[in-house]
C-alpha cells in the first residue's frame, strides 16, 4: 500500500480531531484494517492518551471475530475502558466501517444517544434511518429505508450534512456521503472532551437523555411476508397514533411503537421496538413474537 495515501487519509482524519482538554480512550480494532490508520493518527496527538487492543491485523479475526455485537465481542474493551479509567472506548468491525463506544463505566452507548450527540456539531437536517428511536425523531429530519444506498441518497436530496443509522453506521457529506467508523470516532472523542470541560462524563451526559427501553434487532425466519404484515396491521390498528410503510411496517402507539423489515440481505424478518417502559416493552414484544410465531 502507498505509504503517500495513508498520509495524505491520515492528515485529514487529523485536521478533525481538536482536544482541548486531557482525554483517555481505548480502542479496539477487532484485528481489522482500522489499526493501518489509527496508529498514525493518534501518535504524538496533544492531549491524547490512547490505547489499542488487537490492533494486529488477522484474516482469522481471532480475538472476538469481526463483528461487535457477536455474542461477548465487546467484553474485553468493556473491562479495559475501566481498568484504565478511561473517558471512552470505541470498538471498529473488520472494516472499519461501523463503531460503537463505550462509557467511562464500560457500558455501551446507545447508537441513538452516540449520533445525538455527534449531529450537535452539524446543522439540520439530519437523515435517519427506519430503526431510529425517538430521540433522533426530534429537529428536522428525514427518515430513510435502511442501507447505504437510500441514505446517501437521501443525504443528497435533502442537502443534509449527517446521517445515522442504528447499526452503528454514521455518514458524513464531506467524507463524500459516505459512512466512517475513523472519522465518527474522532467526531465523538471531540464532543466527549467538550462534556469533560464542562465537567460532565459520557455517562453523566446520556443519563440526562429522556430515557426509554429498547431491544436489540431480532430476527425471525417467516413463511408468507405480506400476511404477516397484514394480520400485525390488524391487530394493532385501533391503538396506532401512526402507520409507515417506507421500509416495512413501522407502528406508532404513542407511548410504545415497533418497526417489522424485511432484511436487504438475508431472508430474515427484523423487529425493533421502544417504548418509555420496561414493563411496556416486554409486553409489546411478547404479543408480536406470539404473532410472528403462530
Amino acid at each position: 500500500m502507498n505509504n503517500n495515501y495513508i498520509d495524505l487519509y491520515v492528515a485529514f482524519l487529523k485536521s478533525r480531531l481538536q482536544l482541548k482538554y486531557p482525554l483517555k480512550v481505548v480502542y479496539d480494532c477487532s484485528n481489522g484494517t482500522t489499526s493501518i490508520i489509527l496508529k498514525k493518527l493518534f501518535a504524538g496527538v496533544k492531549n491524547l492518551k490512547s490505547i489499542g487492543i488487537n490492533t494486529n491485523l488477522d484474516p482469522n479475526f481471532s480475538a472476538h471475530g469481526p463483528d461487535p455485537w457477536q455474542k461477548d465481542a465487546m467484553n474485553e474493551i468493556m473491562n479495559r475502558v475501566v481498568r484504565e479509567k478511561a473517558d471512552l472506548g470505541f470498538i471498529f468491525d473488520g472494516d472499519g466501517d461501523r463503531v460503537f463506544f463505550i462509557d467511562e463505566n464500560g457500558a455501551l452507548v446507545k447508537s441513538d444517544s452516540a449520533a445525538y450527540l455527534i449531529r450537535k456539531l452539524f446543522p439540520a437536517p439530519y437523515v435517519i434511518d427506519v430503526r431510529s428511536g425517538r430521540l433522533l425523531r426530534k429537529d428536522k429530519v428525514f427518515i430513510s429505508r435502511v442501507g447505504h444506498f437510500f441514505i446517501k441518497r437521501l443525504m443528497r436530496e435533502t442537502k443534509s450534512f449527517f446521517a445515522s443509522e442504528e447499526s452503528g453506521h454514521y455518514y458524513y457529506k464531506d467524507f463524500f456521503y459516505c459512512d466512517s467508523g475513523i472519522l465518527t470516532s474522532i467526531y465523538m472523542m471531540n464532543q466527549v472532551n467538550d462534556l469533560l470541560r464542562e465537567g460532565k462524563s459520557l455517562s453523566s451526559w446520556q443519563n440526562e437523555l429522556p430515557r426509554t427501553f429498547r431491544i436489540q434487532e431480532t430476527n425471525f425466519k417467516v413463511k408468507n411476508k405480506d400476511a404477516l404484515l397484514k394480520k400485525l396491521e390488524n391487530k394493532y390498528k385501533l391503538k396506532e397514533k401512526k402507520v409507515d410503510k417506507l421500509d416495512g411496517l413501522f407502528i406508532d402507539l404513542g407511548s410504545s411503537w415497533f418497526l417489522v423489515r424485511f432484511s436487504n440481505t438475508e431472508p430474515l424478518l427484523r423487529l425493533n421496538a421502544e417504548s418509555n417502559e420496561a414493563t411496556s416493552l416486554k409486553k409489546l414484544v411478547s404479543e408480536i413474537k406470539l404473532i410472528i410465531n403462530s
